[in-house]
């Protein structure tokens, strides 16, 4: 497929221009102007993907975006749910609400921004916390090495919450479902003082009973039950001058989740340890996937997140063509687990047995932007500065239990990170009309610094481990667009991003440390707006191929100290490899009230070299990356007769390829395909009233396989996988007031 790929970054653009008759060059439209009047009546969404507003269809990025409609009509409120949706986008998760990795085409670490704060890779991502009163979400693909903080190689999901208007306004809305889901949400919108003041504040409490009922407990798990408060204002106290604060706070307190074996090694130390591993492997085979037989944990399994975001945006506009931007941001995350990651009723692999809620990590962060036009308004660049610091305050003993025996850990961990960098793009229309250049480059330095001690099944410290360091790396990016005619957009892009080191304490020594990875990457691509034989559509297609050096590659390990057996996720600087696909999205409106839109992405990521714990696995392809995926939603929409409303009436059906979760035994290293299909039928303005009514049903098809697991069938004789949650179904209701 390389050899495909490379020629189809050559070809796009001429291949795709014929195919969709582009016709000859035109005076282009500002993005001001298509975001007003909208073109050909296809939706025009403004993104931030380059730290500044623009309609989506003017930049030149590969990126999914998600409005709040969408969000809802699909139900769409953990990571795990989002996922189905965005080609290349990988969630890995032991059960609903939790977030293990995040994977954008098969790399990891993916940042996550929301209210322009950078909020990390992984933890923030865990539960609902964002997926509330949303202006969109945008998942940016490729290196984001430039205009982005933190580690940015695998890409960007960047959350916007809605902001306050200077309209009264907003709603309530009341959810019932099976499983006993109950949901309430409000909103309201205040404008204080006219144009000086307003505030937007909302709430939301989702509970959902489990779908897995653990025989050990009595009780159903992988269940909901979180609060979301969220308050923002905006200050203009005078002419230039805006000041936007956005505090959010997050709760969520459930029974966790479970994960079924399916797979027994007849030489693992497991089976050694407990030889009624077996019969306990095949009882639970014949419960099927939503019975489990438990645990061993005092109490049952459990599992909390709390967290806080807060957010201050200054601007000060020195001119018409020059502005000073502030980003303070605040985050602070505390959490605590009892889980069974080996799926069985054996103390094989249990984590969190006995401990106490970890301290919180808080991080801080600062970034000043100065923006501009100049050289008669050609040339529109931002310079700026990033900081950002993190520490664990207040750790606590994190107690596991491996094959019977019992010892544990006491960790923390602090960073920081500074960047200075660039971007400008420059109109060379004077040379071709419609053609920009774009031109960035950003530098970071990156310190970090842990520690771990052992710790006997009593509390006694047996082995001290500590470690820190420092690495540095520039990124940039580099690209051509070309606005052929408001309709159309070409571009190519090359770009570098880089993913800070760091260190995995529990690992045998020669482990501990691994160094930073890179990601370089060049693309290709057309964006269109167009008619055929009177039908509207808007296509958006590219390729992308990608040089992935040093790549940081965790594995399950196993190893012995003074206090026991241990697992620990390893990770290691021990491959390199070629990232490469053909991605696409369309949207078409065949007549009047019918939508249809989707996305697929055709990708073949596999390891030019690989090296992991001794074993030479070059030419396998990625973990948790499906060399095929593909999403459809059609929306039929028709006024209802009189005053009785208008009903819209959807289905979204996403499918991927089977994908590789592990370098385990190959009959358990493998997730099946699986499909997903959505139904939503919503009527709004119920007989003329702001009321709106909705029927939701998910995963219609009852698919039970979930994008996570335990690999370990090497390491510890154990592979476990988890479930989807499974068809569910219920009501909204939704009252609108201005």
């Amino acid at each position: 497929m390389r050899s495909t790929v490379k020629s189809a970054l050559v070809s796009t653009a001429s291949f795709v221009a014929l195919a969709v008759g582009i016709p000859a060059p035109a005076q282009t439209a500002s993005s001001t102007d298509e975001a007003s009047a909208g073109t050909n009546g296809l939706e025009e969404i403004v993104v931030t993907a380059r730290r500044r507003e623009e309609v989506a269809q003017t930049v030149p990025i590969v990126m999914d975006v998600f409005n709040q409609q969408a969000l809802q009509e699909q139900d769409i409120r953990q990571a795990q749910d989002l996922s189905h949706n965005v080609p290349g986008l990988s969630i890995v998760s032991s059960f609903r609400g939790n977030a293990s990795f995040v994977f954008l085409r098969g790399v990891p670490g993916v940042i996550t921004y929301f209210a322009e704060v950078p909020m990390g890779t992984t933890t923030p991502l865990a539960g609902g916390a964002f997926y509330f009163d949303l202006d969109n979400v945008q998942a940016l693909k490729g290196p984001q090495g430039t205009l982005f903080g933190l580690n940015a190689d695998a890409g960007a999901l960047l959350f916007q919450p809605k902001r306050p208007t200077d309209s009264f306004e907003g709603y309530v809305q009341a959810t019932v479902g099976d499983y006993n889901r109950h949901e309430f949400q409000g909103v309201v919108n205040v404008p204080v003082v006219t144009d000086k003041l307003t505030v937007r504040a909302g709430l939301d409490y989702d509970h959902l009973d489990g779908f897995i009922h653990d025989l050990s407990e009595g009780k159903d798990v992988d269940d909901e039950d979180y609060w979301i408060g969220r308050i923002s204002a905006t200050l203009k106290p005078v002419d230039g001058f805006t000041n936007y604060f956005m505090a959010n706070y997050y709760y969520s307190k459930t029974n966790g989740g479970d994960l079924f074996p399916n797979g027994v090694n007849p030489k693992g130390f497991a089976l050694r340890f407990f030889p009624g591993l077996t019969a306990s492997f095949a009882q639970q085979q014949a419960l099927g996937p939503y019975v489990s037989l438990g645990s061993t944990i005092p109490g049952g399994m459990a599992y909390w997140i709390e967290q806080w975001n807060l957010s201050d945006i200054a601007t000060i506009d020195l001119s018409d063509t020059l502005s000073i931007k502030n980003i303070a941001g605040y985050s602070e995350v505390s959490t605590y687990s009892r889980l069974n990651f080996a799926g069985t009723p054996l103390p094989v692999y249990e984590v969190g047995v006995g401990s106490t809620p970890q301290g919180p990590i808080a991080t801080y962060s600062d970034e000043t932007q100065l923006q501009g036009k100049s050289l008669n308004e050609k040339l529109t660049w931002v310079v700026g500065s990033f900081l950002s610091f993190n520490h664990q305050t207040d750790p606590q003993p994190q107690y596991n239990i491996v094959l019977g025996g019992k010892s544990g850990t006491l960790s923390g961990t602090s960073g920081r990170t500074q960047a200075v960098y660039t971007q400008g793009t420059y109109d060379l229309s004077a040379l071709i009309e419609g053609l920009k250049f774009t031109a960035g480059y950003r530098y970071s330095w990156d310190w970090r610094s842990a520690y771990q001690n052992s710790l006997s099944a009593a509390g006694k410290t047996l082995i001290v481990y500590a470690a820190d360091g420092q690495f540095h790396a520039p990124g940039y990016t580099f690209s051509l667009d070309y606005q052929i005619d408001p309709k159309t957009l070409l571009y190519v892009s090359y770009s570098k991003a880089y993913s800070s080191g760091g260190f995995t304490l529990n690992a045998p020594p020669q482990l501990q440390k691994f160094n930073p990875e890179y990601l370089s990457d060049v693309e290709a691509g057309i964006k269109a707006d167009w008619e055929l034989a009177g039908i509207k559509v808007r296509t958006d297609f590219g390729g992308f191929y990608g040089w992935y050096q040093n790549i940081q590659s965790p594995s399950v390990e196993s190893y012995s100290d003074a206090t026991g057996i241990h697992l620990a996720t390893v990770t290691a600087n021990a491959a390199t490899a070629h990232i490469e696909g053909l991605e696409s999205e369309f949207t078409i409106l065949p007549v009047d009230g019918l939508e249809v839109t989707g996305n697929a992405l055709l990708m073949d990521a596999k390891y030019d070299r690989y090296i992991s714990n001794g074993a030479d696995l070059s030419g396998t392809p990625f973990f948790y990356l499906p060399q095929f995926k593909y999403s459809v939603t059609g929306r039929y929409h028709f006024a209802l007769p009189g005053s009785l409303g208008d009903l819209a009436v959807s289905a979204a059906y996403t499918w991927q390829r089977h994908l590789l979760k592990s370098n385990d035994f190959p009959p358990v290293s493998y997730l099946p395909s699986f499909g997903n299909l959505d139904l939503n039928i919503e009527w709004t303005d119920i007989a003329g009233a702001p009321v709106d009514g909705t029927f939701y049903m998910t995963n219609v098809t009852d698919n039970p396989v979930n994008m996570g697991g335990f690999g370990a069938y090497n390491a510890l004789g154990l592979a476990a996988v988890g479930v989807s949650p499974p068809r569910m179904y219920g009501f909204k209701i939704r009252y609108r007031f201005e």
